[in-house]
């Protein structure tokens, strides 16, 4: 019988086409913010294969860039949700763009696609893989089914290109889990950059803020209503020394890269921003929501962030909470079940 091993690293491409400049460049500026530096790009040549794409342009170039970050194969799924909402906000709502991102191995060229073939299998949340290049006797070869761009002399040498490098990169832990990428997860500087991106977009920001010690029922009945009021939850979490600067010396009892991994698998936290201050005032001038949440027992307490809010004409909402959950009884239960 076959042992389950762990997954190897991969080195994450996108394919890009485009006709505009500057529509080109906030959707590199978008990439690199999420992925890291580009380390390499291949030669640009015109794509005139098919007319599917006329809605982006009538003189569309093509192109490929590769991230010197290596990720985890899982991640391909995300990133490619995540391109297509680049495709949106780069080019101001109607696509003037197309990014297709995919990965290479030893072995192979993986690309994804929100597109079901016989020849592709099912990753997840609507997207499909498909190998579309393999490597054999030092050169790529294609399938029946390969896109011409995918065919072409500058494309092989892109891609025997990256694959050197990325066999050298892999070579002295192909395993390192902290190479994986978390698109849920950001730091302050990218939570600006993507409620930009939303806003751009027109979708509604709401935001709410806690230590969340111990997550239970409480949290999510909470965290499920907030985000029913928008389209977009960002949730902005303590660091461990604020939190015992909140709550004592003994808190937290679940320490943050925990907190902050459960937040952001639920499926409705959109973004987890980490935050080193006692209150949430930073983070609220950096994300701007449009509706910013708290639970009722802070109504009519003056909150800090509230004033900030109102700077910019957002909206402060006080919602009902779950009576009968907290993080501190339960600790106080557990503890006295020790004790």
């Amino acid at each position: 019988m076959g042992e389950v091993s762990k997954h190897r690293k991969v080195k994450l491409f996108v394919g890009i086409l485009y006709e505009k400049e500057e529509v080109l460049n906030r959707a590199i500026d978008a990439m690199v913010l999420r992925f890291g530096d580009i380390d390499y790009k291949s030669r640009e040549f015109p794509f005139d294969f098919t007319d599917y794409y006329r809605d982006i342009g009538k003189q569309l170039r093509r192109f490929f860039v590769s991230f010197r970050r290596l990720m985890c194969p899982s991640m391909l799924s995300p990133i490619k949700h995540f391109t297509n909402r680049v495709e949106g906000f780069s080019s101001g709502g109607k696509r003037q763009i197309n990014l297709d991102p995919g990965y290479i191995d030893g072995a192979k060229v993986v690309l994804a696609s929100t597109k079901d073939y016989s020849h592709r299998i099912y990753l997840s949340n609507g997207i499909y893989g498909e190998v579309t290049l393999r490597y054999m006797r030092g050169g790529y070869i294609p399938f029946d089914y390969t896109y011409p761009d995918y065919r072409r002399t500058e494309t092989y040498d892109f891609f025997k290109l990256i694959r050197r490098s990325y066999l050298n990169q892999v070579k002295e832990n192909p395993f390192d889990g902290r190479y994986n990428l978390n698109l849920g997860i950001l730091p302050m500087d990218e939570a600006e950059h993507m409620s930009e991106v939303l806003k751009r977009e027109g979708k509604t920001i709401v935001m709410t803020n806690g230590c969340f010690d111990i997550l239970h029922r409480g949290h999510i009945f909470f965290l499920k209503k907030a985000k029913s009021l928008g389209d977009v939850l960002f949730v902005a979490v303590n660091s461990d020394s604020s939190v015992r600067r909140l709550k004592g010396s003994d808190r937290p009892v679940v320490p943050e890269e925990s907190r902050i991994e459960v937040l952001s698998s639920l499926r409705f936290v959109d973004y987890v921003v980490p935050f080193e201050e006692l209150t949430a005032e930073r983070v609220v001038s950096v994300i701007k929501p449009d509706i910013y949440v708290k639970g009722k027992e802070y109504e009519g307490k003056g909150i800090p962030e509230e004033h900030v809010v109102k700077s910019y004409g957002g909206k402060v909402l006080f919602l009902d909470i779950l009576s009968g959950w907290s993080t501190t009884d339960i600790i106080k239960k557990v503890r006295g079940i020790e004790g």
